[in-house]
Parts: structure tokens; C-alpha cells; sequence
């Protein structure tokens, strides 16, 4: 229930809203036992000045649609806008597939359609209603044979004079061969015109009628009367120049207003009423002095109130002659320009301009100014005031250049720790130069002039320029510089350049390290037998040696790059066994055993490496002077033992090989990297006698196999290992069946040049 009452409210506010907008009230248009249709109008006749002028009608539908497909057809007449009779058939679907049935709950509600038409007026409202089941809809014209009477005259019935207007028929119907003829003075006295509208003109109020005539019958007329206002009315407002130079004229014109019967424009100054200057439209003025005009209608009828405006004269301004200027010197330094000549107005002004004369840069304005040109420049300056602006004069100025800071250093590091400092942008002015200063700008001497130097900086240093000439002395631009201090471990790049860091360089390397050496050898024993007639007996025992030492190395590339590079390396190691150990293999056992073993090793050699950055091919050749003096002696129940072992050899090694990543490629001058180098060696022994210095000695021994790696951690620590397989030292013995090995770790420390 409150679902109808709140539909019932709201329904019967919409058709209240649609009264109050131009809807006709509800008419019945068809009933029967099941459901009930009325229709409603809203005419809006051609004349209607809103933007839409289409007539509608809707309707408002109650009781229970048709389950089959049914059609409310009717037909309705109208006049159009040409004055026409137009029938019009349409058609309301009631039945199955209805728009009016779509969405709606209950089948006892409203339903609302619209239709739109073009009419000028509504003649017959509905007719031949009929239940059908197929749409009928159309349009035609109707012919009548008899015209009908128009019902009125529509337009502007209130005017002034000259004032156009249109007068159209309202109502009635043209009959076959009929015509809206329209008459003044009387129904059919004076024809001025045919058709449904015209356009009048009266001086004075005048009746006007129309009617339609045809040779079948003459229609009685409508009439209106146009009524004309002969008053003036006054001018809206005065146009023209208020302001002008002395001895020039102006025109002054009107707008707005309507002259009436009789009447003329009159103008005067001074007052309303004061005395006449002209009479029109408009008068053209040339006062002497500020004035006030005033212009009215004055006619047969009445005369209107007045408008004014005044007009301003003033005296004009002379050009100037020349502009004075103080003395120009540098840029930074004001300028002061003055006017000499010419003349100003009362209300004008010196005006001054940069870039061109009437520019948007406007520098100032009075006789003189102040001006900083920080290059050169023309000013122009011109009089300007109400009456009139004179031409420009201009004077150009070319003051001394000043200098301009870079914009920042830069930096590059050079051989040997030097790094070279150049700025980028900036600019010199007269007689001015670049100056360097070390730790504080211009304070103390400078350390360099020009647009680049050299430096050599010990410690973290800041390095400053600036320009300094006769007009003035820039700001510093500072660059902080640390040490250009080569780098002090492994092979890699040292010189910064586009980039990268440039590794063409000479390389020194000094290290210190640890050595640790084992090998087999053939070993002289002596033997005593313990008790009474015991004698001594000497043989040849193998023993494994070993020993722990202290190594020194000197490394020395003449050239190194990324493809070649050759060096001469030596190294030099000396050490012994300073605790007991028990590396002696004996062919009895002893109770007790005491060993001793000193050795020294001088080596001397070369190497070549060739290849493609991170990878070379190595040749290495090496010398190596060596000596080796053991001793042990042990005893038991039955006898003692003694062991020696002295020898003084040369050992000749030719090694080939790869290094992989010999040189760090990052641009970080303190990123260290690894080197690894992996050989394979032939070796032999020959003799060797320092009293007797000679190269020339016999190999002792036939080439032995061997192998060895170097591994460079961080660029700064060496491991190296060496093997030589199948070798007993000092033995010329050619089955062999023992290995010997040499490690170190090496704190390499280099210098780069």
C-alpha cells in the first residue's frame, strides 16, 4: 500500500509539473474492460522563440496490456507552420512487446510516451480510434476546398518610429488555390503584401489586415493594430578620441537612441543646453583646450536627455637632440644617460628602452638613468604622453669586457704522479688572465697561469683558479686533488685516460716472503759397528729432505701492456731446519737421530708474454745456483750412524705456459685482482764451483719434467709451487722415481713509473 501511495505522489507531481509547463489536461482517448488510454498535448506554435519548438503529446495508460500484439491507432489534424491542414496517424502498442509495458511492476500504473510534431496550431484533437493488429502511422496533407478564417495577427504591436517589425496569421486554413493577403486602411483596401508573414515599417500607428483570397472564397480578415511611439529616444553613448595634440580634429559619433517624429541630433559643449556645435549623427571637434560635449534629440515630439564626453588637448612633445652619457669603462661599472634637446608635454614622460624603441624592456624612465651594460648595447629614449610619442634617438655603448668564472676542473693524471688540472667554460676580459693557487685562493703567489698546468701534488690538496684583469676579479672554482701515488701492488692499470687507465708503464717489484723446499737425494752414510772389533763400512742411503727458509724477489718489466710485455725476474731464498725434523729415510732404524740442513738458492731469469688482454702465452727461462749441506747421525745397541749430504749445483729450467687476468680492468685506482700463471718446465742440473765461476760446466743430469703455478691474491700476495717429477738432486742416475717441490708465499711490494 505505501508502495502506491509514494507512486500515486509522485505521478501526480509529474503531471503537475507538466501543467505548469503547457500540457493540456487528460482526455480520454479509448477504454474498454481491460485497459484505459488518455492523451495529453503540449502545443508550442511556431512563433515560440525557445530553441525547441516541437509540439508532443504523451500518455498516461491504466488496466492490463494484451498478451497478443495489439495497436491503438488514431488520427489527429494540425495547422503547420505554413499554414497548412496536416493529418497525422499514430500508434500506441497495447499488447505484447509494448515500451510502455517494459520495466513496470504493476500492471495498474502509469505509462508515459512522447511524440513530437511541428504545428501552428492543434485543429482537431483525436479521431477514428481504432483496436488493430498491425501499426498504422503517417502524415499527409489535407486538402480543403474552402479556406478557413485566420484567428489573429501575431508580432511586435508596439514600436518606434522606423522601427521594423513582422506581423504573421495566427489560426486559419489555405484552401486549394488561396492566398494571405494583407491590407492597411480597411479589410481589402490597401494590398501591401501576400503571404503568412510580412514586414512592416509604420511612421504612425496603422491597422493592418489580412485574409485569404482564392477565386472559391475570401475568408473575413484578422486585424492588429501597430502602435508607434513618435518620442526619440536618447543617444546610449558618445564615441570617438578624448584625447588629441592641439591644432588635430576628431570625430565624435553616437550609439543607441531613435529619432521621432520631427526630430534631429544637436549637439552642443560646455552644457546641455550651451551652445551648439552641430547637429547629425556625429560632428568632427578640434578644441584648444580640455572640453565637454554633449549631443540630444530634439523634435516635434520631445526632446531627450543628454550624453557626454570630453575631449582632452595637449600641447605636443619635441624629440630630444642627443643623449649624454658618463664615461664608459667596464661592464660591471653603472652608466648614466641623459636627454639634451627636445621638450616635453605637460602630461608626457621620458621613456627609455633597450633591445628597440617601444620594446617591452623598458629600463626607465625621467631625463636621465642609470644603466649597467654588462656588454655592448643601444638604449633608445623617446617622449611620450597622451597627445603624442616622438620618434626615438638611440646611443650605443661598448663597455669593457669582464670575466667570467668556469664552470668547474677537471682532472687528468699523468706519468710519474703528475696530474694536470683544466676548467671548462669561463671567459677573460680585458687585459685579464687565469691564475692558480694552491690550498687558498689568492692568497700567496699563484702557482701556474693559462687555461690548463701541471701539477704534482704530495698529499690531498685543493687546487683553485680564477680570472683576474683590470674590470674586475672572478670567483674561484675549486678542485680537491688527491696524490697521483702509482700503485704499489701488482700488475695492473695506473694511468687514467678516456675511460680506462692506460698499463703501458716500466714495473719494479721487490717481495719478501717465506720458502719451503723438499727433496729426495742420494746421501753418504758411514757406519760403525759398536763393541771390540768393530769396524766402519760407507754406502749411499735416499733420504728426503726438507727445509724452511726466508725468500727475497726483484721483478723488473721494462714494457708491460694489455698484449706484450717482457721482464727480468730473480729471486734469492736461504733457510734451513730449526727444529728437529724427522725428514731423513733411513735403511735401519735409529734410537735417536740429529739432523741438520742449510741451503741457498740465487736465481736469475727471464720472461715473455704474449696474447690478448686477459689472456697470455708465458716463456720463461731461469738459472738457478743452489747449495745444500745436511747432516744427521743416530745410534743403537749396535751401531752408530752418521749422514752427509753437500752439494753446489746449477739448475737450468725452460718453462711455457698461460697467464689469465694479468691486469685489473676496473676504474677504480685502489681495485686490486688475481693473476694466475700455469707452466710447464723441463729442467736439468749442471756442476757448479764458486771458486771456479763457469757457466760452461756439463749437464749433469738428462731434462726432467715439471710443473708449477703462481696464484697473485689481491695483486699483492704470491703463492708460487714448483715440481720437478722423477728427480733425486745432484744424481745423474736416469731412473728415477722421486719428486721434488718448492713452495713459497711472497709479500710482493711494487713501484710503477
Amino acid at each position: 500500500m505505501k508502495f502506491y501511495i509514494a507512486l500515486f505522489i509522485s505521478l501526480f507531481s509529474i503531471n503537475h509539473l507538466y501543467s505548469q509547463g503547457g500540457w493540456s489536461k487528460w482526455e480520454e482517448l479509448y477504454s474498454n474492460n481491460f485497459i484505459k488510454v488518455e492523451i495529453s498535448f503540449k502545443i508550442k506554435p511556431c512563433e515560440d522563440e525557445e530553441s525547441n519548438n516541437m509540439s508532443k503529446f504523451q500518455y498516461r495508460i491504466s488496466g492490463k496490456f494484451s498478451e497478443k500484439e495489439v495497436y491503438l491507432n488514431w488520427k489527429m489534424d494540425y495547422i503547420n507552420c505554413n499554414g497548412e491542414l496536416y493529418y497525422q496517424t499514430n500508434s500506441l502498442n497495447i499488447g505484447r512487446g509494448s515500451k510502455a509495458n517494459i520495466g513496470v511492476e504493476d500492471p495498474h500504473t502509469f505509462a508515459e510516451e512522447d511524440y513530437e510534431f511541428t504545428c501552428k496550431s492543434l485543429e482537431t484533437h483525436f479521431y477514428d480510434v481504432i483496436i488493430a493488429t498491425t501499426k498504422a502511422t503517417g502524415s499527409d496533407k489535407k486538402i480543403l476546398e474552402f479556406s478557413k478564417d485566420p484567428e489573429s495577427i501575431t508580432g511586435n504591436l508596439n514600436t518606434y518610429m522606423d522601427e521594423q517589425t513582422t506581423l504573421s496569421v495566427k489560426g486559419g486554413v489555405l484552401g486549394i488555390g488561396s492566398k494571405w493577403v494583407w491590407y492597411t486602411e480597411s479589410c481589402g483596401g490597401t494590398e501591401i503584401g501576400k503571404g503568412s508573414s510580412i514586414i512592416v515599417n509604420p511612421k504612425q500607428t496603422t491597422t493592418y489586415f489580412v485574409r485569404a483570397e482564392s477565386n472559391k472564397n475570401t475568408t473575413n480578415c484578422a486585424k492588429a493594430t501597430v502602435s508607434v511611439n513618435q518620442n526619440s529616444q536618447p543617444a546610449a553613448s558618445i564615441e570617438g578620441n578624448q584625447s588629441m595634440c592641439k591644432g588635430e580634429s576628431t570625430p565624435l559619433y553616437l550609439t543607441g537612441g531613435k529619432l521621432g517624429f520631427g526630430a534631429s541630433w544637436v549637439w552642443t559643449k560646455n552644457s546641455c543646453d550651451g551652445e551648439e556645435v552641430g547637429r547629425g549623427s556625429s560632428i568632427t571637434v578640434s578644441p584648444e583646450k580640455p572640453t565637454t560635449y554633449f549631443v540630444k534629440a530634439v523634435g516635434k515630439s520631445n526632446t531627450t536627455t543628454c550624453v557626454q564626453i570630453t575631449v582632452h588637448s595637449y600641447e605636443r612633445s619635441i624629440k630630444p637632440i642627443q643623449i649624454n652619457t658618463s664615461k664608459i669603462a667596464c661592464a660591471n661599472e653603472p652608466i648614466t644617460l641623459s636627454v639634451s634637446g627636445g621638450s616635453l608635454a605637460s602630461d608626457a614622460q621620458w621613456k627609455w628602452y633597450s633591445d628597440y624603441c617601444g620594446s617591452s624592456s623598458l629600463v626607465g624612465s625621467g631625463k636621465s638613468i642609470q644603466v649597467t651594460a654588462m656588454g655592448d648595447k643601444t638604449y633608445y629614449v623617446r617622449a611620450e604622453g597622451e597627445c603624442n610619442k616622438t620618434e626615438c634617438i638611440n646611443i650605443h655603448v661598448a663597455p669593457d669586457k669582464i670575466s667570467s668564472p668556469p664552470y668547474y676542473i677537471s682532472t687528468s693524471n699523468l706519468k710519474s704522479g703528475k696530474v694536470q688540472l683544466s676548467f671548462y667554460s669561463g671567459d677573460l676580459g680585458k687585459d685579464a688572465e687565469w691564475k692558480w693557487y694552491k690550498n687558498d685562493c689568492g692568497k700567496g703567489k699563484p702557482i701556474g697561469t693559462g687555461t690548463s698546468i701541471k701539477v704534482h701534488p704530495r698529499k690531498q690538496t685543493y687546487y683553485y683558479v680564477r680570472g683576474e684583469g683590470i674590470c674586475n676579479t672572478t670567483s674561484c672554482v675549486a678542485q680537491y686533488v688527491a696524490p697521483n701515488i702509482a700503485h704499489k701492488f701488482g700488475p695492473t692499470f695506473t694511468d687514467y685516460k678516456n675511460n680506462k687507465y692506460n698499463n703501458r708503464f716500466l714495473h719494479l717489484g721487490i717481495g719478501l716472503g717465506l720458502d719451503v723446499t723438499t727433496f729426495y737425494a742420494f746421501v753418504n752414510r758411514t757406519q760403525k759397528t759398536n763393541g771390540f772389533g768393530g769396524g766402519t763400512t760407507n754406502s749411499l742411503n735416499e733420504m728426503n729432505i726438507t727445509g724452511f727458509g726466508a725468500k727475497g724477489e726483484f721483478v723488473f718489466h721494462p714494457y708491460m701492456s694489455d698484449y706484450f710485455s717482457f721482464g727480468i725476474v730473480t729471486s734469492g731464498a736461504v733457510g734451513t731446519t730449526p727444529f728437529v725434523f724427522a725428514g731423513g729415510k733411513k735403511t735401519i732404524d735409529d734410537a735417536t737421530t740429529k739432523e741438520k740442513y742449510f741451503y741457498t738458492r740465487f736465481e736469475i731469469g727471464g720472461e715473455i708474454a704474449a696474447g690478448y688482454s686477459k689472456v697470455k702465452a708465458l716463456l720463461i727461462y731461469k738459472s738457478s745456483i743452489q747449495t745444500h749441506q745436511y747432516s744427521a747421525s743416530g745410534s743403537n745397541y749396535s751401531f752408530t750412524n752418521t749422514y752427509s749430504f753437500n752439494k753446489d749445483i746449477r739448475k737450468e729450467t725452460f718453462s711455457g705456459g698461460i697467464r689469465v687476468a694479468p691486469y685489473s680492468t676496473e676504474n677504480s685506482r685502489h681495485k686490486r685482482g688475481f693473476c694466475f700463471d700455469f707452466i710447464y718446465s723441463l729442467s736439468r742440473d749442471y756442476s757448479w764451483k764458486w771458486e771456479t765461476f763457469d757457466w760452461n760446466y756439463n749437464a749433469r743430469s738428462n731434462w726432467q719434467q715439471g710443473a708449477g703455478m703462481a696464484l697473485w691474491i689481491q695483486s699483492i700476495l704470491k703463492l708460487q709451487v714448483n715440481a720437478l717429477f722423477n728427480e733425486r738432486l745432484g744424481s745423474s742416475t736416469a731412473d728415477y722415481n722421486k719428486s721434488s717441490f718448492q713452495v713459497s708465499l711472497i709479500y710482493n711490494r711494487n713501484s710503477f713509473y
